[in-house]
């Protein structure tokens, strides 16, 4: 299979381009043609490595100012500062299209605890044990990433439900809806979707002490942080079973921290980069525009392209390929101020 890289145009604007793209030291080649009016910006994917790596890999480029750095975690955004990156912390997470996340208040509740997550030994199933032998849980497993290593089949916890087949985002959200707690129970990754998307569906959470990013989120109302072992993870979710919570609270909680991010990106990235060209009502709105996953270059399939298409495209404003899925279309018109 081709090795491909995952890299998006955002918008252009006279000779200037925004990009997203996921961060990686064997990005570098097409690194090395992003013009000083370009602007790319990378988030964190999963938990990022220190500073120095960064700064390594940017003494290559000729043009370094032109990256900028969202951080999902705190700690990772203060490293980055100090270094002197061009970073900002802004979680991923903001980005999620809350409207895709069927809402449903009242739904009935088949399961007691839900745990959305592939089965890699990193996700830590077998910290579900008890809550499977003695509770409704359902599995929610992706299938999206055969490659990956699974944990033995005497890991995954005993459960009602459990797919065989990759879901589609509609199905994943009605099963959430069905849920009284969302589980998510690996000690370092990046923001997690998951734990974002139980919040959003009015779920509280039971997480494990986590580096990444996805605490951000969290308050003492909609989630439990809890010991890494089976019997505290299994007490955690009796908790918030026996002491629920209003999920409207819950999600609408969520969503005031996610307009706090967008606006960062709003004023810290996206309207420098516009300069005064695009009208300031047009860009507080553009995430009413933008196709939050196109943001996210690597969670659209159409994101992942060759190297040899992506130089081409930098160098030339085209892709090589007419034949292959590899998009350059920008996903933002801006709305450009007119000269009286």
């Amino acid at each position: 299979m081709k090795k491909t890289w995952s890299f998006e145009l955002l918008q252009r604007v006279g000779n200037k381009r925004l990009f997203t793209a996921h961060w990686g030291t064997d990005n570098l080649e097409w690194m090395k043609r992003i013009a000083v009016s370009d602007c790319v910006v990378f988030s964190d994917v999963s938990m990022p490595g220190p500073a120095d790596s960064v700064l390594k890999v940017l003494a290559q480029v000729p043009n370094p100012d032109s990256f900028v750095f969202l951080c999902n975690d705190y700690q990772v955004y203060e490293d980055r500062r100090r270094a002197g990156l061009n970073a900002h912390f802004i979680n991923q997470n903001a980005f999620i299209n809350e409207r895709r996340l069927d809402f449903q208040e009242s739904a009935d509740k088949e399961y007691d605890a839900v745990y959305n997550a592939r089965l890699r030994p990193v996700k830590r199933h077998s910290l579900a044990k008890l809550v499977g032998e003695r509770l409704k849980l359902a599995l929610i497993i992706g299938h999206h990433t055969p490659g990956l290593g699974s944990i033995p089949d005497s890991e995954i916890p005993k459960n009602v439900y459990m797919n065989k087949f990759q879901l589609m985002p509609e199905t994943v959200s009605r099963i959430l809806s069905k849920s009284r707690v969302g589980l998510i129970l690996s000690e370092s990754e990046g923001a997690c979707f998951a734990s974002s998307e139980y919040l959003l569906t009015g779920l509280p959470v039971v997480s494990t002490p986590s580096r990444g990013g996805r605490d951000f989120w969290y308050d003492d109302y909609n989630s439990i942080i809890c010991e890494p072992n089976e019997d505290s993870v299994y007490q955690a979710v009796q908790t918030l079973i026996n002491e629920p919570r209003d999920p409207k609270v819950i999600r609408e909680g969520h969503i005031k921290k996610m307009y706090m991010h967008r606006q960062k990106f709003i004023e810290r990235v996206y309207k420098p980069f516009v300069d005064g060209v695009v009208d300031d009502r047009e860009a507080d709105s553009i995430f009413d525009e933008l196709e939050f996953r196109r943001y996210m270059a690597f969670q659209s399939k159409f994101s992942w392209k060759s190297m040899e298409s992506i130089l081409t495209f930098i160098d030339e404003d085209r892709s090589v390929y007419d034949d292959e899925p590899e998009r350059f279309q920008p996903a933002l018109e801006p709305v450009v101020k007119s000269v009286l």
